[in-house]
C-alpha cells in the first residue's frame, strides 16, 4: 500500500492550537494490514503520539493517513461472532423501543460492513441503508438483501442518498465515528438529513475512560482519530447543536470491550434527555497531568508483562497469543513482544491462516494449534471474546492450559 502521512497543528474539535504530546509509541501498524510472508518488512509502521488539547480538554492524535486503499478490501466482519449478534440484537430492541421507532422509520448505517446491524432493524420494519467503504463487505450486504452503497459518507456523497432518506430517524456509527479525521464537518453533513424532531444519532467509540483504566493502549491505533469520554464527547457534540439522550445504556459486560455507546440528537428534538448523566462525568480526564501520569504507569506494566513472559519461559513454559486483528497488533508492538516470547499467534479468520503479525512478525495459525503438548498459556488480546474462545478451547483447559486476559496483566502496574 502507498500510505502517505499528514502532520495537523489544531484540534480536531475545537479547532484550537494549544495542544501538548502526552503518549509517544514507536513503529506502530495499522491494526489489520494483512502480512504474507513476501510482504514481511514491507508492512506499514509509524509513530503514534497522541496529544491533549489544553482548550477544549479531549485527546487526540494529530496525523492522518492516506488509507483509502486499506478499506477497500476490508477483512474484519464483527458479525462472524456470537456475541456481537447478541450485542447487536440488544442494541437494535434497545433503541427501537426507547425512540419509539416503527415501519415507517428511516435507518441509515456509516461502516455498514455486511450489513448485519441493519439487516436487525430491517425485521424490525424500518428502511434500511449503508455506506460502507469496502467492496467485498458491500457484496456480503448485497447477499444479504441489505442495501449498501459502496462509498464513505461525506458531503460530496450525500446526494447519493434517496430521497426517501433524505430525512432520517436514526443514523448510526459503530466504531466509525472516532476514524474520522474531522468530525465537525461530518456532524454538519448529518445534521442535514437528521430529523429534527424525532432523529437519533447513535454511535459507539472506544471509551477513554475503559483505556485508562485497563490501560488498554492497543486502542491508540493509527486509524483512530479522536479518543473520548463522556466529558468530552458531551462537550464536542453541545457546541455542534446536539445533545446526548442516552449514554452506556447497556450493561458493559455484554458489550464490546471499552465500547461506549452515545444516543444524541439535535437540541431542538423532542426527546427528554436521561436523569442519571451526570454520574458519567470523569473530571480527572480533563486534565493534562492525568495523562502525564499514565504514561509512567503504562510503561511499568509493559515491563512487568515482557518480564513475565521471559521469566516463564526460562522455566519452560511456552505461550501463544490470541488475536492476530486489532488489539492483538498493537499490544505486541507497544510491549515489545515477539517471536521470541511466543511461540504463534492464533486467529480464527481464515484470512490469517499463514500470515504474520504485523511489524513483530509473529506466525499467525488457526486456533487448532493450541494444545497442551504445544503451548502452556494463552493470552488473549481481544478479550471481549474471551468466553467463546475458552469454549472453543475446552480441550486446552481440561489439560490444565491456561487462558489469560491480555488486561488482567496490562492494568497491573506496580
Amino acid at each position: 500500500m502507498n500510505i502517505s502521512v499528514t502532520n495537523r497543528n489544531k484540534c480536531r474539535l475545537c479547532e484550537g492550537k494549544n495542544l501538548s504530546k502526552i503518549l509517544s509509541f514507536e513503529s506502530t501498524p495499522l491494526f489489520d494490514e494483512i502480512v504474507t510472508s513476501d510482504k514481511l518488512g514491507k508492512d506499514f509502521s509509524y509513530p503514534m503520539n497522541l496529544y491533549f488539547c489544553n482548550i477544549c480538554l479531549s485527546v487526540q492524535s494529530s496525523h492522518d493517513l492516506n488509507i483509502s486503499e486499506y478499506y477497500k478490501d476490508y477483512q474484519y466482519v464483527a458479525s462472524n461472532s456470537n456475541f456481537i449478534k447478541n450485542y447487536m440484537q440488544m442494541l437494535v430492541d434497545f433503541t427501537y423501543k426507547r425512540f419509539n421507532f416503527d415501519a415507517n422509520d428511516n435507518v441509515i448505517e456509516v461502516g455498514a460492513a455486511d450489513g448485519y446491524l441493519l439487516s436487525l432493524f430491517k425485521k424490525k420494519g424500518m428502511k434500511t441503508l449503508g455506506f460502507e467503504g469496502a467492496d467485498n463487505l458491500c457484496k456480503l450486504a448485497s447477499a444479504n438483501e441489505i442495501n449498501v452503497i459502496n462509498s464513505l459518507f461525506d458531503e460530496n456523497s450525500i446526494h447519493l442518498i434517496p430521497d426517501e432518506f433524505k430525512k432520517t430517524q436514526l443514523f448510526v456509527l459503530l466504531h466509525t465515528f472516532d476514524h474520522l479525521y474531522d468530525p465537525i464537518p461530518f456532524l454538519e453533513n448529518v445534521k442535514k438529513i437528521l430529523d429534527p424532531k424525532r432523529g437519533v444519532f447513535l454511535i459507539e467509540v472506544h471509551d477513554l475512560n475503559d483505556i485508562y483504566k485497563k490501560h488498554e493502549t492497543s486502542l491508540f491505533g493509527h486509524e483512530h482519530a479522536t479518543y473520548l469520554h463522556f466529558n468530552s464527547i458531551e462537550r464536542f457534540l453541545k457546541r455542534n447543536g446536539f445533545k446526548i439522550l442516552e449514554f452506556n445504556f447497556l450493561p458493559k459486560n455484554l458489550c464490546r470491550g471499552s465500547s461506549m455507546l452515545v444516543a444524541a440528537s439535535l437540541e431542538e428534538s423532542e426527546f427528554k434527555v436521561a436523569n442519571n448523566l451526570s454520574n458519567f462525568e470523569e473530571p480527572h480526564l480533563d486534565k493534562l497531568q492525568t495523562f502525564v501520569d499514565f504514561e509512567k504507569s503504562i510503561k511499568i506494566s509493559f515491563k512487568n508483562l515482557r518480564d513475565y513472559i521471559e521469566k516463564e519461559k526460562k522455566l519452560g513454559r511456552r505461550f501463544a497469543g490470541y488475536g492476530g486483528w486489532g488489539r492483538g497488533v498493537t499490544t505486541l508492538s507497544m510491549v515489545g513482544l515477539t517471536a521470541k516470547h511466543f511461540e504463534f499467534i492464533a486467529d480464527s479468520n481464515p484470512s490469517l491462516k499463514g500470515c504474520y503479525t504485523p511489524a513483530t512478525h509473529i506466525p499467525i495459525v488457526e486456533p487448532e494449534r493450541i494444545k497442551k503438548e504445544d503451548v502452556d498459556e494463552v493470552i488473549v488480546f481481544n478479550y471481549g471474546y474471551i468466553d467463546e474462545i475458552r469454549n472453543n478451547l475446552s480441550k486446552f483447559l481440561k489439560s490444565n492450559g491456561k487462558i489469560v486476559s491480555i488486561i488482567d496483566y496490562l492494568k497491573i502496574s506496580n
